[in-house]
């Protein structure tokens, strides 16, 4: 079943009904709205054909300064918790707005249904976790901490890789 079928039918089962719009050069564009999350944010898929590329974002439509309640502090630690938990999804603030992104790239006869269905589930996690840290007071010390050691470790883990 070619990419752009397969990947419709299981938004649909996921999602149930999704929005697509046909962009031009043929490439095809999903979006779904969380609108029953506490903080409600939007899923785009876009999918380029031509190239065998999927472009993932999930964005928060408040304003992330907002959902901090002007905390740079609490916004900075939800940003190093998810670059140390997770460095394959790209995070930034893009317009205000909190947007998690990823790129699924694949031939044209090795997309792989539940390779893709992983980097969505990963984006939704991520979304989820800040969520829970926006909305508890208590999460930031101890899971802040937590996320900058396991960075440590994970960085020295690395550097002794290299060592021969």
């Amino acid at each position: 079943m070619p990419p752009k079928f397969e990947m419709m039918s299981f938004l649909n089962k996921l999602y149930g009904e999704i929005e697509i719009t046909e962009l031009p050069e043929g490439n095809y564009q999903y979006a779904y709205t969380f609108d029953y999350a506490e903080y409600q944010r939007t899923l785009e898929i876009t999918y380029f054909p031509e190239t065998s590329k999927i472009t993932l974002t999930l964005r928060f439509l408040d304003d992330y300064k907002e959902m901090v309640t002007f905390d740079d502090d609490i916004a900075y630690k939800i940003m190093m918790y998810l670059e140390v938990f997770y460095p394959i999804p790209h995070v930034e603030v893009s317009q205000g707005k909190l947007t998690l992104s990823d790129t699924y790239t694949f031939t044209p006869t090795s997309f792989d249904i539940n390779d893709f269905s992983e980097a969505i589930n990963t984006l939704e996690q991520m979304a989820r976790e800040v969520s829970d840290m926006v909305s508890r007071n208590d999460f930031y010390d101890d899971h802040y901490q937590d996320a900058l050691y396991r960075g440590t470790i994970h960085k020295e883990m690395l550097k002794d890789d290299f060592l021969f």
